[in-house]
């Protein structure tokens, strides 16, 4: 009896463990297309390295699917057609773009569907019942592929530049100037030659500057008390002066009196003469000039013949009257 029950248990578990095998196995199954999900094709033209069946679909982030098929385009063999599955509910328009995404830093691929505005129509089958195409964009994982043959230029590039640099002849340079560094620094760390013996000629320096401004405003002080001395005496010989000058004003001031006194005295007189002595006085000049000339003509005679002047002309021969 315990024999047959051992049988009877064992057989009760195989058929559940089948009866579990058959249920995961329909829903396996079940995981790809079904009647509730739309079908849609994306052709990309470039790589999809990473994007595997069953990677997912998202719109705008949230997932609605996942990838039913990869195959090559048999219209166009530089392209890569990718057969998607996603959700009935989705709304994928005319202007919705798909492109391939990274899953963070280190994860897979999936298809991003992007694009897409509230007033444009949705996206409908082909004319032979072929399901909708949705329009592809390069994705960053293509630009990062196209641009690793360059990437990797730059990276042999900079490479090269590192052993140029490295080289046996750079590295004995750079050990000479490391040794010319180390000598420098040792004569600057020189109490006699070095930093420690400028820094005492500077505090030298420093203490004869200080001992040479104190010396000058010595001088200065002593030049003020002469300049101030000097502008003292100076003020004093001009307020003499001064005086001086308002003295010799007011000599002026009385003489220009007694000669305006003297004008006053003498205008009756300067009258009278203006009248009557200048009338005369201008006949004596006339009178006085006819005299000059007659003089001139007497002189000339007497210098032409001071003999027949002096004795008078002479008779020559007979007057018969």
């Amino acid at each position: 009896m315990e024999t047959r029950a051992s049988y009877l248990a064992v057989g009760v578990f195989v058929i559940v463990v089948a009866i579990g095998l058959l249920g995961f196995v329909v829903w396996l199954g079940a995981g790809g297309a079904s009647e509730e999900d739309e079908v849609y094709i994306i052709d990309f033209s470039g790589t999809v390295t990473g994007l595997s069946v069953g990677s997912p679909v998202r719109y705008r982030g949230i997932p609605v699917g996942e990838v039913a098929d990869i195959v090559l385009n048999p219209e166009n063999l530089q392209e890569v057609r990718v057969t998607i599955s996603v959700r009935r509910d989705t709304p994928i328009v005319t202007d919705n773009v798909a492109s391939l995404e990274l899953q963070g830093i280190t994860g897979g691929i999936y298809v991003l569907i992007a694009g897409g505005s509230a007033g444009s129509p949705l996206l409908q089958p082909g004319p032979d019942g072929e399901p909708p195409e949705i329009a592809s964009m390069p994705s960053t994982i293509e630009a990062v592929v196209q641009s690793f043959p360059e990437v990797l230029e730059q990276v042999t590039t900079v490479l090269d530049r590192a052993n140029r640099l490295l080289s046996d002849d750079n590295l004995a340079a750079i050990d000479a100037m490391v040794a010319d560094v180390g000598q420098i620094t040792a004569a600057l760390a020189d109490p006699h030659s070095g930093v420690p013996a400028l820094t005492d000629r500077a505090a030298a320096l420093a203490q004869g500057l200080d001992e040479l401004v104190m010396e000058a405003r010595i001088d200065l002080a002593r030049l003020s008390d002469v300049a101030i001395g000097t502008l003292e005496t100076t003020d004093q010989q001009v307020a003499a002066i001064g005086n001086e000058l308002t003295q010799a004003a007011q000599i002026v001031r009385r003489f220009a009196a007694q000669v305006d006194v003297l004008l006053q005295e003498a205008r009756p007189g300067l009258t009278e003469f203006s009248q009557t002595g200048l009338y005369e006085f201008t006949l004596m000049v006339s009178e006085l000039r006819g005299l000059a000339t007659t003089l001139t003509r007497v002189t000339e005679q007497f210098e032409r013949d001071p003999a027949q002047f002096i004795l008078g002309q002479p008779v020559s021969g007979v007057d018969v009257r």
